[in-house]
């Protein structure tokens, strides 16, 4: 899901800036955002996500306002408008995060069985009670 992330975040921004995002996905190549291949590990999806974040920060600390819009492509997946502003940019890629944080968190939950409660009190070297 790292990878996914960071590849949806860059694909974004590119396409607020108006550019070819980094990797051309389509039905091909889609699976591919969801495993590690050709070498990748996940300590570079986490040097790439770094990457990504701060041309994201560059990027819509670059633009005069937030109101600013670009064009989206006209498809079943993309606002109706056919134009979003960085605003509604910046709350889409929040959503991104969270939404696949939480099924990062599934997987996790999972495996190790642990809660969120449980996490929060280890963290705090207590166990409940």
């Amino acid at each position: 899901m790292l990878k996914h992330v960071a590849d949806v975040e860059q694909g974004w921004i590119a396409r607020a800036k108006q550019e070819p995002p980094a990797v051309q996905r389509d039905q091909s190549n889609w699976h591919e955002t969801f495993r590690l291949v050709d070498g990748e590990t996940v300590e570079s999806q986490l040097a790439y996500w770094d990457k990504v974040a701060a041309e994201t920060e560059a990027y819509v600390r670059s633009v005069p306002s937030l109101d600013d819009t670009f064009p989206v492509p006209s498809e079943p997946w993309f606002p109706p408008e056919g134009r979003v502003s960085v605003r509604w940019l910046c709350l889409h890629l929040i959503r991104e995060t969270a939404r696949h944080a939480g099924h990062a968190d599934i997987i996790r939950e999972s495996i190790d069985g642990a809660t969120a409660y449980e996490l929060v009190l280890k963290e705090r070297g207590t166990t409940g009670g």
